[in-house]
Formats: C-alpha cells, structure tokens, sequence
C-alpha cells in the first residue's frame, strides 16, 4: 500500500534508525522525511524525525514533529516528555512544564519525568519545586546521579552547604570519575574555609579531566586564598588558554598579578576584560581600588579614569 517505485516505508524507517545509530543526523532526517512522504500518518516516523532534529538543536522542528506524533497517537507519553524537552530548549519553560507534567500524571513512578520537569522549574527560577522534583526523581531511582548533582547546584544557590555537599557526595559514590562533582564539592569547601579538602577535590577533578577551564580556574582561586599568586597566576592562564577568556578571569589573573605587583600586566588583563564586556563592574572595581587607571601601557596609552567609570 505505502509503496513508491517499489519502496517500501519500511526501507526508510531501517535506514534512518542506522543513520541515527551512527549520528547522521542529515541523512537521517532525509529518510524519515521520505518515509513519512510514503506513509503521512506514520507516527514512528515523525518521532525519529524529532530526534534527529534534535540532535542537530533544531527545536522548533522537533517541536513541530512531536506535535505531529501526538495529533496521530494523544496517548504517545515517549512524544510528551521529548516535546517537554525541546520546548525548554527554547525557553518555554511553562509549555515544557505542562508536557512534563502530563507524562508524570500518567505514569507517576517515571523518575526521569521528575527529574526533567525538576530542570524546567530550574530553569524558569521555581527553585523550591526543582528541589521537590528532583527529590522525587531521587526517591523512585536512587542511583540517578544527575538527580543529585543538579539538587546539589541549587542547594549552593540558597546557601544550604551542608545538604550541598552530601549530594556531590553522593554523585562521587555512584560515580567516582565524575570531575564535575568534584569541582562542585570543591566549590562548596572553599566557601566553608576548608582549603586543603577543596584542593584534594580539584585536584582529583583535574587528574580525571586535564581539559576543563573550570578546575583550573578553581585551583588558581585556591591558591590565591593561601597567598601562592604565581601558581593562582599559572592556573588562570590555564584556564584562558583552555577557552575561558571571559572577564571573570581576565579579572580572577589580574588580581593574582596585582598581588605579585605585577601592575602592567595586572592592568592588561583588566582592560582586555572591559574590552570584552564594558559594563563588567567586577573590573571597574578593580580598576579603581588598585588605581591602575593611570599606569601607562607599552603602547604610550593610558587608561583614564573616565575611560573605566
């Protein structure tokens, strides 16, 4: 019946699973189009479809696709969670919220529907809902790592260190080798004064991963914390050369340099960050409490102080 100079749909439909197996999202999305070119009312087809787009961070289309699943089949749950998702992808995080929350209505022992509709109330700033989400998620699947990594970020948010840190915790016990929740459990020892337990933790991050900015930009603010400036200094330029050039370490490295009375290059860092972002208050700040406005450049420039206010 669904045939096309001897096609089956069925064809496309194997050719476009492969396609995604191997992360062909273009050709995938190819295929499926022409399955559902065969076959309109082809559910399966649309949903796979979505994923592909997906992959790709085409969400309005996956958006379009999921919704086109649930015009053919309202009871397809798997379309509701992904539409929930993508959905947040874009921001509407209150459409995303009600998809998440019709799956959840229908199986309510679905932790993952928790744990996903945990992230849009996260994201759409309902942080005590988060939390009841995430906690919920945590309940019917107790393993679920993310569960407590993402509880434990908004735990540090409301200043709540203690249940902060038995969830990064928890997440080194399910898994040893997540840097990130060292990084995270890290963070929050710092905050309390611990310094040798927060370096131990950036430091086994930094052994499981030698490529994130953020551990060594950590363990440069460590280190200024314990007065050693040329190691803070060598482990912000690590950052940076790893791709955080923001003006938050700009800053971070020039306040290292400025301790080390390295004044022009503290004063370098500070106005590439203002370059980068001229309303950055952090440098501002900085600019005029150490009152480097005046020092003069190597290119015979000077940095007024009507330049940085």
């Amino acid at each position: 019946m669904f045939q096309a100079f001897g096609t089956d749909y069925r064809h496309f439909l194997s050719r476009g699973k492969r396609a995604l197996d191997r992360a062909e999202y273009d050709y995938a999305v190819d295929t499926y189009s022409q399955a559902v070119g065969l076959c309109p009312n082809l559910s399966y087809a649309y949903y796979q479809r979505g994923r592909a787009y997906g992959y790709q961070s085409k969400w309005q289309l996956a958006v379009d696709d999921y919704t086109r699943v649930l015009q053919i089949d309202p009871f397809d749950m798997n379309a509701y969670y992904m539409r929930g998702r993508a959905l947040g992808s874009l921001g509407k995080y209150n459409a995303a919220i009600a998809d998440l929350s019709h799956v959840i209505e229908n199986y309510p022992e679905y932790g993952e529907g928790f744990f996903m509709r945990g992230i849009m109330y996260a994201s759409a700033e309902f942080f005590n809902l988060a939390i009841a989400d995430y906690s919920r998620a945590l309940e019917l699947d107790e393993d679920m790592a993310r569960g407590y990594y993402w509880r434990a970020e908004l735990y540090v948010a409301r200043f709540a260190w203690k249940e902060a840190l038995a969830d990064y915790q928890k997440v080194i016990e399910i898994d040893p080798r997540d840097s990130y929740a060292f990084i995270g459990r890290s963070r929050v020892e710092r905050k309390v004064g611990r310094i040798i337990p927060a370096m131990e933790d950036v430091n086994m991050s930094i052994a499981i991963n030698s490529r994130n900015p953020e551990a060594f930009s950590l363990r440069g603010l460590l280190y200024a914390d314990i007065g050693e400036h040329e190691k803070a200094v060598r482990e912000h330029s690590r950052a940076i050369e790893l791709g955080k050039d923001s003006p938050e370490e700009l800053c971070n490295r020039g306040r290292a340099y400025f301790r080390m009375e390295r004044f022009f290059e503290a004063q370098a860092d500070l106005v590439k960050a203002l370059e980068i972002d001229r309303k950055y208050t952090e440098a501002h700040a900085l600019m005029k409490g150490f009152g480097l406005d005046s020092v003069t450049l190597t290119t015979g420039e000077k940095i007024s102080r009507e330049a940085v206010v």
